[in-house]
Parts: structure tokens; sequence; C-alpha cells
């Protein structure tokens, strides 16, 4: 039965009126196979921060379902608030803090520069110069 709650959070992940009732406490609790890392990954497409933390334990998980869960949940975080917001709310004692902020440093938006290059520039010499 839990498989079909599993699906449902999925489903409804996108309805922002029911992140106080994943965060509540029974929500934390629920032993059911797989229940607390679709909650966990609910309150990241919902754009919810205080699961950080959690979600980058899911994402650094060695089981690929778990982990899949825990990178789409950061996923939602960085979509609702940027790159920088995630990393902001972890710290860096844990390795799956760290390994978030390298994966996240890795996909944030290049910074471009509005000088000019200084590479010189090379002229055609198809013709010799006469002197």
């Amino acid at each position: 039965m839990s498989h079909v709650r599993v699906a449902l959070l999925g489903l409804l992940s996108d309805r922002p009126e029911l992140l106080p009732w994943l965060r509540h406490e029974d929500r934390q609790q629920d032993g059911k196979y797989g229940m607390a890392e679709a909650v966990l990954g609910a309150r990241g497409a919902l754009g919810d921060l205080t699961a950080a933390g959690a979600l980058a334990t899911l994402a650094f998980d060695l089981w690929r379902g778990r982990r899949e869960t825990g990178e789409a949940g950061i996923d939602g975080l960085v979509a609702r608030h940027g790159v920088e917001a995630v990393p902001a709310q972890l710290g860096a004692a844990r390795p799956e803090d760290r390994s978030l902020a390298v994966r996240l440093r890795g996909t944030a938006p290049a910074r471009t520069s509005t000088t000019r290059s200084r590479t010189p520039t090379h002229r055609s010499r198809s013709a010799p110069r006469s002197s």
C-alpha cells in the first residue's frame, strides 16, 4: 500500500498547500517503505529549504533509488531558490554536505566577463610585405 502513497506524493508534489502536512512530525516518523524518502522529495519539489540537510543525506546514499530521490529534491530546491541558496543551508562538517556543495558548484552558471579578451590578434600573412 505504501507504493500507492509514494505515487500520490509524486503526483501532488506541486501543491504548496501540502507543505505543512509534509513537515508534520508524523510524516518524519513514517516508517513504511519509501515514505520518508517520498516526503523529503516532495518537500524539495515544493522548495522547503529546511529539508536541504536530509535531502543532501539522501543524495549521498549508496542505494540508487534513495540517491535519485535526494538529487531530485535538491534539484527542486535549486529551481525554486537558486544554486547559492541550497549550500547556504548546509554546513561543511558532514561529507554529504561537502559533496553536495561540489556538485552544485559544477552546475553554477559561469560568470562572464565584460572586459575584452587579452589574447593577441593574429594578422593574416598571405602577402609578403614590400620593403
